[in-house]
Parts: structure tokens; sequence; C-alpha cells
């Protein structure tokens, strides 16, 4: 049988991908992962304290750019996905924990919460300084590890990805993102989302032809 001959692929570009310049010109969100315990141990897992059938409150508007925080009250990291659109790791940073657990806790109540959630503002319980993304996140993201005792921020941008600008209120995907039935944000692992840790968002498009 005669070998076929080597096939010797092409040289990689020394750049692979440029990453230009993100900033945020729309709202800074602060959302809490949180754990519900029973007297046998976990009960469900919590975005924001709240369960899925609450009024929507992440409402971005098409083309905008956001900052979540993603705080971290559990003793385990979470992979959250968020359908739709990508973004980027902006940092992590360490806080501490049992101070804003109890001081969020003394706002809003119990989870499950049965009102929208109050914002506790976490830059007062940040430790040390932030962490820049490390070489192998430094790059577009669907998915994001959230660690414990970490508020890890992402850039969030409601727009294709290769579109280099965006203007908020401007749609600039092939279809209208403001259609039902939305989309959701949550934790990827399964027995997390199937136990609540799934949030519905959706995206606001002021522009009815687009």
């Amino acid at each position: 049988m005669q070998s076929k001959p080597a096939v010797i692929p092409p040289p990689l570009p020394k750049i692979l991908n440029t990453l230009y310049p993100l900033k945020r010109d729309s709202k800074k969100r602060t959302l809490t992962l949180y754990l519900v315990l029973g007297p046998t141990g976990p009960l469900e897992f919590l975005l924001d304290g709240q369960k899925w059938h609450m009024p929507t409150s992440e409402l971005p508007l098409v083309g905008s750019t956001e900052d979540w925080q993603i705080i971290n009250l559990t003793g385990g990291a979470h992979p959250i996905h968020i359908h739709l659109i990508q973004f980027r790791l902006i940092s992590r940073q360490a806080f501490l924990v049992n101070r804003y657990t109890t001081d969020w806790l003394t706002l809003n109540g119990e989870p499950p919460l049965e009102h929208p959630t109050k914002v506790l503002p976490v830059e007062p319980y940040l430790l040390d300084g932030p962490i820049n993304p490390p070489a192998h996140e430094n790059g577009w993201k669907d998915t994001i590890q959230a660690y414990p005792g970490q508020v890890t921020t992402i850039r969030i941008r409601f727009a294709p990805q290769d579109e280099v600008v965006s203007i908020p209120g401007i749609n600039q995907f092939p279809f209208n993102p403001a259609a039902e039935p939305g989309y959701v944000w949550h934790c990827h692992i399964l027995d997390h989302e199937d136990n609540d840790m799934m949030r519905p968002y959706k995206v606001r498009n002021p522009r009815e032809d687009c």
C-alpha cells in the first residue's frame, strides 16, 4: 500500500487575533452567587438571591457594553455562562466574604427573595488589588470561572463579537435579539442550573425595524 505524502501545515501568523480595547459605556451590575442550605445540606443555588420564575431583572440595551461584578458567596467555583454574546474577563479580586454576606442578608433578607434584590456595593469589602486575566483567559469568552472568595468582573458587549465598534441602542445582530423568549445566564454545572442557578435576561431594542 502506497503511503500518502506528508501534509505540511502552513505557518501560523505571529498574531492569531487582535483584541481591540473594550470600554464600558453603560451600567455596572453587581450580582451574587448564593447557596441556600437546608437541614441536611444544600437545597438550591441562586443568582442574586432570585429563583427562575421571578421577574427578569437584567435588561441590557442592545449595542451597549456593561460590567458585571459576579460576587461568589458560596464555597465553590461556578462556571458562569451567558447566552447570545461573548465577553471579556476584566479582573478577579478577593473580598471580605463573611462581612459582605452578613450585610447583604441584612439588606435583602434570607433567599430565595420575594422582592427585587437590593444592591450592596462591593467596593468597601475588596481586599488587595485586582488580579488581571491570565494569558489563557485574555480573550473573548462565553463562560468564565467565578471562584469562591472573589469578585469576578466581566465586560459584556451586547453586539456581535466581530464588530469593532458598537453603539448603545443600535442593533448589529442579523436578527432582533429583543424577540421572545429572550436569553439566560446560568451556572454550567448541571445540578446547579437545575436547582435554580439560572436566570432569564432580555435585551432591549428601541428600534423596532432592526
